[in-house]
């Protein structure tokens, strides 16, 4: 029996809702790695004919005519494969502060995204103000879509030539405090046969703060178009750690708001945020700087729900809670900037 391979993507944008499907059938050798494909176009076969981003497309509707969320655009991707299946969704929102992004994915039924934390219509401020004067002795409380940015940094660095040589050498030393990172198949998914042969499975980088091992064999899925396997278009992150209790008073960094760049060299990250003290302060902006894992040194634990969040990679974790400003300045000096409108 032929295997199928689908990917639907369905642009919105305004009143314009633009869908291209394509689907692949799969060639694999004895040892179950992907050796070729043939494109079979717009076919349906092997799949169910309800559309599978009816759902998500139906609750980003319903942001616009309830709520009010100035939508600009979305894309919406299904990935399909015999019985597994992958949908992420990624939305532009035009604010008064510049555009943001939000995004979620999950691998169970899309109904489910309805409900996603990450694809809850953000509160968006109408205007900046000034930060409180004690803002910088304040602790910091990373919400999932700015943590998230931090997490894929230090993930994609310790998997760069350089990180991997890196963690080499620094087997079983301590790395972070009591953080767990792990790099997540995102398609194929978790438990199921990948396309070199084997089963889709989690690889951790960093166990309770600890370096482990690099993997010898690195991620790779099938590209059609190249006729090779390759490395993966998204890359998925898991960061656990030790539960932390929020303080009475905090900054929470709630959203980045999408600049020209964001990666600098010598592996830094620069970040434009929505912050505001607590959950009921005004807004302000706050300019995040530093390597990654730089940052996650300092982290005092996780804390509140878990949410996963789909922009540059796929990343489930809870809220990343910092000490505040002034004690990361003293550690390493201009870590934090705030930067007014």
């Amino acid at each position: 029996m032929a295997e199928f391979d689908r990917t639907t993507h369905t642009l919105l944008a305004g009143p314009r809702r633009n869908r291209a499907i394509d689907t692949l059938a799969l060639q694999r050798d004895r040892s179950g790695a992907v050796i070729s494909s043939i494109r079979l176009g717009r076919t349906e076969q092997g799949f169910d004919s309800v559309e599978p981003d009816a759902a998500v497309i139906s609750t980003l509707d319903r942001w616009s005519i309830d709520r009010g969320v100035p939508l600009q655009s979305a894309i919406v991707t299904v990935l399909q494969r015999q019985d597994s299946r992958h949908t992420s969704v990624l939305a532009r929102l035009e604010t008064a502060v510049g555009p943001v992004l939000i995004g979620t994915a999950t691998t169970a039924d899309p109904t489910e995204l309805s409900d996603a934390l990450a694809l809850t219509p953000p509160k968006m401020p109408n205007r900046l103000d000034e930060p409180p004067t004690d803002w910088a002795q304040l602790p910091l409380c990373l919400r999932p879509e700015v943590a998230a940015v931090l997490i894929a940094g230090a993930g994609f660095s310790l998997l760069s030539a350089k990180g991997t040589a890196t963690r080499k050498t620094l087997t079983g030393r301590k790395l972070l405090p009591g953080l767990t990172l792990t790099e997540v198949p995102v398609w194929p998914t978790q438990g199921t046969p990948n396309d070199l042969g084997g089963i889709s499975m989690v690889t951790e980088l960093i166990e309770n703060g600890r370096v482990l091992a690099p993997d010898l064999e690195p991620r790779l899925v099938w590209n059609h178009d190249l006729g090779t396997t390759v490395a993966p278009a998204i890359t998925g992150w898991r960061l656990t750690g030790p539960g932390a209790t929020e303080p009475p008073r905090f900054i929470e960094l709630l959203h980045c708001v999408e600049g020209l760049q964001r990666y600098h060299s010598r592996g830094i990250v620069r970040l434009t945020c929505l912050a505001r003290e607590s959950d009921c302060g005004t807004w302000f902006s706050l300019t995040l700087t530093g390597r990654p894992i730089h940052l996650l040194r300092y982290a005092m634990g996780v804390s509140g729900p878990v949410s996963t969040v789909y922009t540059d990679a796929e990343v489930t974790t809870s809220t990343v809670l910092l000490p505040s400003a002034e004690t990361l300045n003293k550690k390493d000096r201009d870590v934090i900037t705030v930067s007014q409108p």
